[in-house]
Order: structure tokens, then sequence, then C-alpha cells
């Protein structure tokens, strides 16, 4: 897989002047805007989030939870294209051009946005569009490239009514998890509430930091698509059974007895 410029685990800087701290459990969670986008090896995840976007009270969410969290995020999975450009020979200066394979929407999947980015170190100014054709001109912050670890890449398991996509990069991960839906969703238009609840549980996302060692791995989400206030603890630790150059089997058992394939996508 060629690697490109863009590789890497990216942070919005917004510039909002307030930040609320709501509790959640033995911690707490800020009730900031955020927005995160993970690039690697032709495949991305972008999760963003609305302030204000509270934790559930109840778990599992209430019916009027999941659709609150569902309006007030937004996420998208696919595969990403980078061209540089041809009058720039140290690849400072490029488009992006992302497809839509994975949403909480399964109207978005098929879709297609383009940005146009101006990458200075790890940091980057985009211009463009989002899968839903809104304007965007946003500095984003790289806060980790793409890493020499076996783990690093692109990866995939399941098959195509219960797939999984996993991203890493040298010290953070994206994850999406999509599931087919066969209720019938209006062509246009914004869903309804019942619409959001036929779907809320065939799509999850979440993406923050990542620990890795020869055999394990530890994941701490920043943000979740479809949960807000799972960001506020550490994931179960997984183990690594196998650890080859295309493929991983990944469980919580340590002697590798639920482990189950994950294939590296090229």
């Amino acid at each position: 897989m060629r690697h490109t410029p863009i590789d890497g685990f990216w942070q919005v800087e917004y510039d909002d002047p307030h930040d609320e701290f709501v509790d959640v459990g033995n911690t707490n969670v800020s009730l900031r805007r955020t927005a995160f986008t993970v690039y690697a090896d032709g495949r991305f995840l972008q999760i963003r989030t609305d302030s204000g976007r509270r934790p559930p009270t109840t778990w599992p969410p209430s019916e009027a939870e999941r659709v609150s969290l569902f309006r007030s995020s937004t996420a998208s999975a696919g595969r990403f294209r980078y061209d540089q450009n041809a009058d720039d020979a140290a690849a400072h200066t490029g488009a992006v051009a992302h497809t839509v394979t994975m949403a909480p929407d399964p109207r978005d999947v098929g879709a297609r946005f383009d940005c146009a980015v101006t990458i200075d170190g790890d940091t980057a100014e985009v211009r463009g569009t989002d899968p839903h054709g809104a304007s965007v001109h946003e500095r984003w912050r790289r806060l980790s490239r793409r890493g020499a670890t076996p783990l690093a890449g692109a990866w995939a398991s399941g098959d195509d009514d219960d797939r999984w996509m996993l991203l890493v990069t040298a010290g953070h991960y994206g994850v999406v998890h999509s599931k087919a839906v066969s209720v019938e969703l209006p062509e246009t238009g914004e869903l309804g509430d019942a619409d959001v609840l036929a779907v809320f549980e065939s799509f999850g996302s979440n993406a923050g930091a990542i620990v890795q060692t020869a055999t394990s791995f530890d994941n701490h989400p920043f943000v979740a698509s479809n949960s807000s206030g799972y960001e506020a603890r550490k994931h179960e630790s997984f183990f690594l059974s196998s650890v080859e150059s295309d493929r991983l089997m990944i469980g919580f058992e340590d002697d590798g007895s639920d482990a189950l394939p994950w294939t590296r996508l090229d």
C-alpha cells in the first residue's frame, strides 16, 4: 500500500469559548464539539459530535436518548484517494477524495466528498465538503502518524452483512461496525424518529488512543458516534493470539480460544 502525506490521526482544532463538563460514572466528560479523522492504507473513518451532546442517563439509552445521540453526531467510513498537486514536489498540497462504504444512515453509503488540503508538518488547512455537501473550512492537527508496529494500517473482519474495520496509527485508532439493514427508509430527507430507532443498532464507531505490545493492545476512546459517554472509559484489553503481516487473531481470552480473524486491507 502506498502511504500518503495525509495518513495519520487528525483532530479538528475548534476555538470554542466555553467548555462544559458533566459527571459520568467515576469520571467526567467535556461536552465540547469534536471531530476526528483517521487515514490509513487507503481507508478513512471520520466522527463528529455536536457541542452539548450529553451522556445517556440509563443503559441502554432510552428511545429518546438514542434519537438524540443519532442526531447529534455524524460519522462515515470507507475508501480515500490522495492526489498530490502536480506542481508541489514536497507534497504539501493535494486533494482527498472519499467514498463512503459504512455510515449510520444506510442511504449515505456510496456518497462521495472531496477536500483540498495544505499540510505543514502535523497541521493542515482543509477546504471542501462533508458527506452531505456542507462546506468545510477547518484547521486540523495530526496527533499521530501511521506508525511502524505490526498492527498499524487498515484491517477488516466479518462479512458483507456484519462488517468491522479497524484503522491503527502510531498512537491512535478508529474502529467501525456496520450491520445490514432490512428496513425500508424514505429515499430522501431526514430520518424520522422511528427510522432512527430502526437503524440505531446497525452502526457504531469510536476513536481514540491505543497502547500496543507484541501480544495485546488497549484502546481508550475519545469519542463514539452512537453513545455519548462511552469515551469516558477504557475498553477491555484485547489479546493478539496471532500476528502476521496480513492477518491478526484478536480476542479477550489469553489462550486465544475466542479470537476472531482480521485481514489486512490493501
